[in-house]
């Protein structure tokens, strides 16, 4: 973005050029130690504290498992599994879903062929729980959207899941970065445990003689501008606070 969107002022008398997202965002990495436990050092003490609970409390847990992802024989009970788990997070309704369809199958089937699938499992009381799914290429896991279910939510799936997946990543598959992909900003779960923050934009360019492209980009600074609009009045506390909970379910 920083090398780009500069010159992109160049031929703006020809093209329109927006954004569909009102706020740079972040891309969250983390630059992998060679070992787990240097990674959990690294973290903040609460932080530190709390994946050590979790841990804990997973590891002594009845029926508690985790299991990797990385075959093709794997692929039809891990897309089963993660639909199902899927459709009861709120990404369903958002289109950050997973879905067990022929081109997601078709995709991972040539993922795990060329050595690259690398998602995951957990198992709470031997039932399924949570999901992660994601990339390994050229020592860089690209990370996409996991799920999990609400009603686990005291055993702390998602941070359990996310620290054994790094943890498989550092040991086993050796990887040097995780990529935790687009949508980052400074206080989620992705600054709580990247190490490496670059800013980010996402650009849409289009002609301006383009009737679609036109209203497209009018529609989106009128949703911006809205959105500007309800940041001024709900801000940052508790009653924005709220309104994310209730949309999530």
């Amino acid at each position: 973005r920083s090398t780009l969107f500069p010159y992109t002022t160049l031929f703006r008398s020809r093209y329109q050029v927006s954004s569909p997202l009102r706020k740079e965002q972040i891309r969250w990495l983390i630059n992998l130690p060679t070992g787990f436990p240097d990674y959990i050092a690294s973290l903040r003490s609460k932080s530190r504290q709390i994946i050590r609970q979790s841990l804990r409390k997973f590891e002594v847990g009845e029926g508690c498992s985790f299991s990797v992802i990385s075959e093709e024989y794997q692929i039809d009970e891990f897309l089963s599994i993660g639909e199902a788990i899927s459709r009861n997070t709120y990404q369903w309704q958002v289109g950050q879903r997973l879905e067990s369809d022929t081109a997601t199958r078709n995709e991972y089937i040539r993922l795990a062929r060329s050595g690259k699938l690398r998602c995951y499992i957990l198992r709470i009381g031997g039932k399924p729980c949570a999901f992660a799914r994601g990339s390994l290429v050229g020592g860089v896991y690209h990370y996409e959207t996991p799920g999990f279910l609400t009603e686990y939510a005291k055993w702390s799936p998602g941070t359990v899941l996310l620290m054994l997946t790094i943890k498989d990543l550092i040991e086993v598959a050796k990887c040097q970065f995780f990529d935790f992909g687009t949508g980052g900003d400074d206080v989620g779960y992705k600054a709580k445990f990247g190490n490496i923050s670059l800013p980010a934009r996402t650009l849409l360019i289009s002609r301006r003689v383009a009737l679609r492209p036109t209203l497209i980009f009018l529609a989106q600074q009128a949703l911006i501008g809205l959105k500007n609009i309800a940041d001024r009045v709900l801000g940052k506390g508790q009653i924005r606070r709220r309104i994310r909970r209730a949309s999530r379910g």
